[in-house]
Formats: structure tokens, sequence, C-alpha cells
């Protein structure tokens, strides 16, 4: 295990010393992260940051907070993660200087950031960063990056007592998607709708929407969602 560290820091100072290293850092950083050895992605991003210096991306400035707060967040080091994502927030915001429109960039770290206040219980918080994100944006991000918001949005809103609005914002998402297309998502707002309608009383409504996660659980092979769902959709039946 010593010599395999050794062989990967002697190729992580070649690759920074090379010709081409912000793109050869880029992939080594995302092959990491794939296979899940964050630590180690960690460590690349940073390089990848110092070798590249002003030709560092937006997008690699996102990419590389948000892969260092979701490891301090794992460790148990939440002030750290969130330091990360606000410093990260704040060069970015700086970077596209005064009156700029809020891009992809930045607006998935601030849907980390929001992430991590929910983390912590801090809803309104979390509720109040999407918020805002959403009306800087007017609608000008990617679909799936602005559904993921509205999902989130949604969590929020439920867990602060606010189920119809909760409701409405999951409907939303759904007009938004196509469920082949994006199933773990659609079949996560669905299994929020069938929470929310549960609350609601509509036990009808929440047994089919419970009922659509299912299926979309099981055509994604999730076995652990599948039972969760199964559970949840027990408890609909027998209300």
């Amino acid at each position: 295990r010593g010599v395999g560290r050794q062989w990967y820091y002697a190729r992580l100072l070649a690759l920074a010393a090379s010709a081409g290293a912000a793109d050869r850092l880029r992939r080594l950083a995302r092959r990491l992260e794939d296979s899940g050895r964050s630590l180690m992605s960690v460590g690349v991003y940073r390089s990848l940051l110092d070798s590249a210096g002003e030709g560092a991306t937006r997008e690699d400035i996102s990419r590389a907070a948000i892969v260092r707060a979701q490891f301090y967040q794992r460790v148990g080091l939440l002030p750290q993660a969130r330091t990360i994502l606000d410093d990260a927030t704040a060069a970015l915001g700086e970077d596209a200087g005064p009156g700029h429109e809020v891009d992809d960039a930045l607006a998935v770290v601030t849907l980390h950031r929001a992430q991590l206040d929910f983390h912590v219980s801090a809803f309104a918080d979390g509720e109040r960063r999407l918020s805002v994100l959403l009306e800087e944006t007017r609608g000008e991000l990617p679909v799936e990056l602005r559904s993921r918001i509205y999902v989130e949005l949604a969590w929020a809103q439920l867990q602060l007592g606010r189920t119809r609005e909760s409701v409405r914002t999951s409907e939303l998402v759904l007009r938004l998607l196509d469920a082949h297309a994006h199933a773990e998502l659609v079949a996560r707002t669905h299994t929020q709708l069938g929470f929310a309608l549960y609350k609601e009383s509509d036990y009808a409504g929440s047994v089919m929407h419970y009922d659509r996660a299912l299926r979309l659980r099981r055509q994604i092979g999730d076995s652990l969602a599948v039972a969760r769902t199964l559970n949840n959709l027990g408890l609909s039946y027998r209300a």
C-alpha cells in the first residue's frame, strides 16, 4: 500500500509538471471521484488548482470545493465543509464581477451548501439559499440542475410544514423531467410527493406516487430504495 501511495504521488507530480497538465489532472480527478477514492481526488483537485492558477475554470473551482466539502462532511468536520463551500461561493461570485448572472458552477456550489444546511436541520437557511438561487437564475439553468434545486426546495418546504407548497414544487419537477432520462430524480420526487400527500391524509394520492416511485426504483435496480418504498407503500395502504 505504501508503494502504491508513492507511485500515486510521483504520478501526480509528473502530471502537474507536464504540458497539458490541467486537462490530465482534471481527468484523473474525475476518475478517482467516480471510483469512490475521494481522498485522492481531493489531492488531485488541489494540485489542479495550484498548477492551473489563473487558467483554472469555474467548473474546476466548483468541483474541487464540492469534492473537498463532501469528504469533510463524511468524516464529521462540518465547519470545514461549510468554510470550503462559502469560500468557493465568494470566489465564484467575485470572479463573475458585479451584476453577474449565476452560472452552473456557482449554482451547484449553492445547491451543495443548502444540502449541508439540511444535514444539520437548518431547513429555513437552506430553503432561503435555494429560493434566492432560483430567483436570480430565472429559469436559465439546465433543466436537470434546475430540477435538482426544486427537489431539494420541496424537501425543505416539507420539513418546514408547508406541505401544499412542497406538493406544488414537486409537481413542477415532474413536468420538467422525463422519467426515462432522469429516473433517479423522478423516483425521489414521487417519493416526496407520496410522503407529502400521506401527511395531507390523501392516501390514494400517496399510494399512486409511491407506486410510481417503486416502479422506477426497480428499473434502476436500487434494492434498498425498493425496500423503503415498499414499506412506505404499505403504510399508505393501511392508513
